[in-house]
């Protein structure tokens, strides 16, 4: 059974892309993994469904968020 997509979207000003000097792309990809973050730290999401949600794979995930945490 093929699981349902939805498509999210919300209007950003284009001049918060060029102060944060990310592309509409690169802006996209920031806010998957920082919601993924998010809900996986809630406790909301599963690792695993939340780095689907963040577009990586297991370990890919785990390592964005290590390296996020060592940023802090």
């Amino acid at each position: 059974m093929q699981e349902r997509v939805v498509t999210i979207s919300f209007p950003v000003k284009e001049n918060i892309l060029l102060s944060i000097k990310e592309t509409k792309d690169e802006f996209k990809s920031n806010i998957m993994f920082l919601s993924a973050m998010y809900f996986y730290r809630k406790g909301r999401l599963s690792l695993g469904k939340a780095a689907e949600l963040a577009g990586y794979g297991k370990i890919e995930f785990i390592d964005k968020l290590q390296r996020e945490n060592s940023m802090k």
